[in-house]
């Protein structure tokens, strides 16, 4: 994976909840995966399992809204950090898809 590019400070924080919002998407994401392993062996879902699946769901929406918020609060501030700040993702998701070794 490429090194990135160092953030302004300005851009800490939007990239912190980036990085949270990815996180909360893991965790769904590999729940939903768990369930779909049991449902493939023959497993049906559980009433804690249906609970716990909206909890990761609404924490995941929770986390794109302040990722969201974010963002925009820092257009408003400062185009020079938000400009910076997609870069930066862009440049953190540069490598996702390639099938080369780095």
């Amino acid at each position: 994976m490429t090194e990135l590019d160092p953030l302004p400070d300005a851009a800490l924080s939007a990239w912190k909840a980036y990085e949270s919002m990815l996180e909360t998407k893991d965790a769904h994401f590999s729940f939903l995966e768990a369930l779909e392993t049991k449902y493939r062996d023959g497993g049906r879902r559980t009433l804690a399992e249906g609970r716990r699946l909206d909890q990761l769901l609404a924490a995941h929406d929770s986390q794109v809204r302040t990722f969201r918020n974010a963002v925009a609060a820092l257009q408003q501030e400062d185009l020079a950090a938000h400009h910076a700040l997609l870069m930066h993702i862009r440049q953190a998701n540069s490598d996702l898809g390639s099938t080369s070794a780095h």
